[in-house]
């Protein structure tokens, strides 16, 4: 599920069906294309990325790493010592629109979904454009992995930093 941004404030979409919970977090990086793997969203190509995990889990989305600091940090799942997984995340995407050569947009959703109708973010060349929204993750235990990022009509970097995790209640 994604909504696009439809006021000044940006306001975050409604999560997932249910009842659920949110456990909020430190903003934690855990994407960043410029340094990932599988390199920038190419247009057309999604690339699937974990929701959370250690910063070596991170690493190869880019994620998981303090480049103030020089150090890698870890994104964890708040719940797991519960057993519980997430089915949402609210988080902060940014297309990294001043490296892009044309305009475009990403979006973003549960891996092995549909993707959406909507963009998430809608960018042109020299602007960065970051948008809040939430995120359905994949659910079944069969996942390889949590939610797929991609790009329509010009490549570009993209970075998410989660902000929160929505957990179904028992």
């Amino acid at each position: 599920m994604q909504l696009p941004c439809i006021d000044a404030a940006c306001t975050v979409p409604p999560p997932p069906s249910g009842l659920l919970s949110f456990e909020t977090v430190v903003p934690c990086r855990i994407v960043d294309t410029r340094r990932s793997v599988g390199g920038n969203l190419q247009v057309g190509n999604p690339q699937s990325f974990i929701a959370y995990g250690t910063a070596a889990e991170l690493a190869p989305q880019g994620g998981g790493f303090d480049a103030g600091a020089g150090a890698g940090f870890d994104c964890p799942n708040p719940k797991a010592g519960l057993g519980l997984t997430p089915v949402a995340i609210a988080a902060n995407v940014t297309a990294v629109g001043n490296q892009a050569i044309a305009a475009g947009n990403i979006v973003a959703y549960a891996t092995g979904a549909d993707e959406p109708a909507s963009s998430l973010a809608n960018f042109t060349p020299g602007t960065n454009i970051a948008n809040s929204t939430v995120i359905e993750l994949c659910e079944g235990g069969s996942c390889a992995a949590d939610f797929d990022l991609k790009a329509n009509f010009a490549d570009v970097p993209a970075l998410v930093d989660v902000l929160g995790y929505y957990y179904r209640v028992p």
